[in-house]
């Protein structure tokens, strides 16, 4: 029973209003993740994307982790945003584009991670995968 009291206290001052505990590295528990403007318009939020894509090749190419996490983490919020835009479609096609649009979030933590690891081909193979992903989203959202 005596285990049981510190999570009891922990639970009941995070129910009544307590303050968040730090994260382990002494860094606030706020999202690290930088807020990425989504644009208005699908072409704009495409646009955006193709720059993004471009940052996190060149940032893997040249092994560069921060750019890489920055550009990773901006690609994946406007990929993640393209299924808003894009509301008159059919909602088979929606779904695929919702999908499609989560396993890019997922690819981009895994560039994300090759990087950090020196693992230059691997982060290629990956980049590719983004590339394919990105290509069956613009089809999906061309048809009409």
């Amino acid at each position: 029973m005596k285990q049981f009291i510190p999570v009891l206290i922990l639970l009941a001052s995070l129910c009544f209003g307590g303050a968040p505990l730090p994260a382990k590295d002494g860094a606030k528990s706020e999202d690290k993740k930088a807020a990425v403007a989504i644009p208005e318009t699908p072409e704009a939020l495409w646009e955006q994307i193709d720059t993004q894509r471009k940052a996190l090749g060149d940032a893997a190419t040249g092994a560069k982790k921060d750019d890489a996490h920055r550009a990773g983490d901006a690609l994946a919020a406007l990929v993640k945003a393209l299924p808003a835009k894009y509301l008159n479609i059919a909602a088979d096609r929606r779904r695929s584009l919702h999908l499609e649009s989560k396993k890019v979030g997922g690819l981009c933590d895994d560039v994300q991670d090759a990087v950090n690891e020196g693992k230059a081909d691997q982060a290629n193979t990956i980049l590719n995968q983004i590339d394919g992903a990105l290509k069956f989203m613009r089809e999906i959202t061309a048809k009409k």
